[in-house]
């Protein structure tokens, strides 16, 4: 049964003197922003889906309050599940923020199981709450906007041909081998192409070292050798499917739910090695196939010296004046078509348009400024691209535009520290929905900080 809190105790009040141990300043500012009802019934909704009777009968479950808190936790520290179900059991200034109290802590698998199921529109609440907090104690205005976007990477190792048929191997016989029992019951025979797959896959490492024409004859003969039992492991997988789909056991009914979903990926892995190695065609960025669990991850090129490619999705962040990150957006779009939007979500939380707009070159456009400055924006510093007439030089050294360039430049130390302090730069969630959830709560971590800090500096 799904329970709202623990009863309100104060244990510095009950266990320790206030003044031998207090919690820190920033927490206590969080506390009271998490204190939203409106918010709180939303996380119960999301929570209560759980299963059909979760809010009526079963055993008494981790209160809504604890799991949210502890989350945000987790997210404000940049700790995993057990380190932060550790730290929130030896800390009574976590136990008080968490609302645990004197009660058994959560453990981390009970808390990934209820975060699965908070839903991208309850973050967003939660962000916009934080959001109208921060104008509330007038810590933004919403008068100056910058926009840029970057690169979150999901869980993945970096693709190869060969790996990720290696890889569909072994997914497929680690699936054959859990129905084995069934599937003799069933008269079928399962086979492990583990061992065969791993061999050729080697003497593709091997031979690609070799620049003379037997080495590349020997790679192309490997490949076509693994593509080959990887296509055996597809049928074994494929033959049991059809044998166990009329078997009502919860095994084998997650077995063919498995295959529905894991072998069209496969079949997309072993068509783009053929036709990329075997056939020497090229494959277009936006059809390959990059990783088994996380099929919709994009290829992107950013241009950078460090890492010119990159593996994961687009996110758009808009940053206001006062350091508060008023919106995300997990996106495929190119930067021109976003920054339209952007103003106009802009217009919609604050109510007035932005005074003054900043994007990089990626975002500037003839039409752009044009529609932007229709939207009422006074000042707007997007530098143009290709070569610049007398006319443009000009209005890009006007004093005003070189401060406002200067103001967007800010933009790229808050992206660094997502990366470095709030998990930004890899998603560790899983699937479209995970990521989006990863993403969010980072954010809203690190809007929740920035609000902390200033009250507790500037009450």
């Amino acid at each position: 049964m799904l329970i709202d809190r623990h009863a309100q105790m104060n244990l510095f009040d009950c266990i320790v003197p206030a003044t031998a141990i207090q919690m820190d300043p920033e927490l206590q500012q969080i506390d009271h922003l998490l204190d939203d009802d409106a918010f709180f019934q939303t996380v119960k909704s999301d929570l209560s889906k759980r299963y059909p009777q979760t809010l009526r009968r079963g055993r008494r479950s981790t209160p809504v309050e604890v799991i949210v808190r502890m989350l945000l936790v987790k997210h404000l520290y940049d700790w995993s599940y057990e380190v932060t179900e550790n730290f929130v059991k030896d800390s009574l200034s976590l136990r008080q923020f968490c609302r645990v109290y004197l009660e058994k802590v959560p453990d981390d698998t009970v808390l990934i199981r209820w975060a699965q199921l908070i839903s991208e529109p309850t973050l967003r609440a939660l962000h916009e709450h934080l959001v109208r907090e921060a104008a509330r104690h007038k810590m933004t205005r919403g008068k100056k906007l910058r926009v840029d976007t970057t690169v979150v990477e999901t869980n993945i190792h970096y693709p190869t041909d060969s790996s990720l048929l290696q890889d569909s191997v072994r997914v497929l016989s680690g699936m054959t081998k859990k129905v084995s029992e069934l599937a003799e019951v069933a008269g079928a025979r399962v086979r492990n192409f583990n061992r065969s797959a791993k061999r050729r896959a080697l003497n593709i490492l091997k031979f690609t070292k070799g620049r003379n024409d037997d080495a590349k004859k020997a790679v192309k003969r490997a490949y076509q050798e693994l593509c080959e039992i990887t296509q055996r492991a597809v049928h074994q997988t494929i033959q049991l499917r059809d044998a166990l789909k009329n078997n009502t056991s919860r095994k084998a009914q997650q077995f063919v739910r498995q295959c529905t979903s894991l072998l069209p990926i496969v079949n997309n892995v072993i068509a783009q090695t053929r036709k990329r190695v075997v056939h020497q065609q090229d494959v277009p960025a936006e059809e390959k196939v990059v990783s088994l669990h996380e099929p919709t991850t994009a290829i992107l090129k950013r241009g950078k010296r460090v890492k010119p490619t990159e593996f994961g999705h687009m996110v758009k962040i808009q940053e206001v004046d006062g350091g508060i990150i008023s919106d995300i957006e997990v996106t495929s779009s190119s930067d021109v078509d976003l920054l339209v939007p952007s103003v106009k979500k802009h217009i919609a939380q604050f109510g007035r348009p932005p005074s003054h707009l900043a994007g990089d070159r990626g975002f500037s456009s003839a039409e752009n400024e044009e529609q932007v400055k229709q939207l009422l924006v006074q000042y707007v510093a997007l530098p143009a691209k290709g070569k610049l007439s007398l006319e443009r030089k000009k209005h890009e050294r006007q004093r005003w535009f070189k401060k406002l360039h200067r103001f967007r430049v800010g933009i790229e130390a808050k992206i660094s520290l997502l990366k470095r302090c709030f998990g930004l730069r890899r998603s560790l969630y899983k699937g479209d929905a995970g990521f989006t959830r990863w993403v969010y709560l980072g954010i809203i971590a690190c809007n929740a900080s920035t609000i902390a800090r200033r009250l507790v500096t500037c009450p």
